[in-house]
């Protein structure tokens, strides 16, 4: 369980290291003139997830801040916080290939 949750931590940390540059990044999906409600959804769904990415990652570290002494972090609470990003990457490519052209 140890080697798990700290792999996951390293692998999380290293995809939120990119988080500001897709953040960035987010602002210029304005850019692009209008084609219909159904884009402008899509637009704006796109902004929201990219902007909360972190929140798992962020979560996840509190609780490893907040434990008591003595008490293991590793619990499978923060292990599942820590593969948040992961899976809401997962579902960003599976609603890019299903709704996507």
């Amino acid at each position: 369980m140890k080697v798990i949750a700290y792999c996951s931590l390293v692998l999380a940390s290293m995809l939120v290291l990119l988080w500001p540059l897709a953040a960035y990044a987010s602002i210029f999906a304005f850019d692009a003139p209008s084609r219909g409600a159904y884009f402008e959804l899509k637009r704006y769904a796109l902004v929201i997830g990219v902007l909360s990415y972190p929140w798992g990652y962020l979560v996840a570290i509190a609780r490893i801040l907040a434990r008591r002494k003595g008490q293991a972090w590793w619990s499978k609470l923060t292990i599942g916080f820590l593969l948040t990003p992961f899976l809401q990457l997962a579902l960003l490519f599976l609603l890019a290939t299903a709704l996507g052209r």
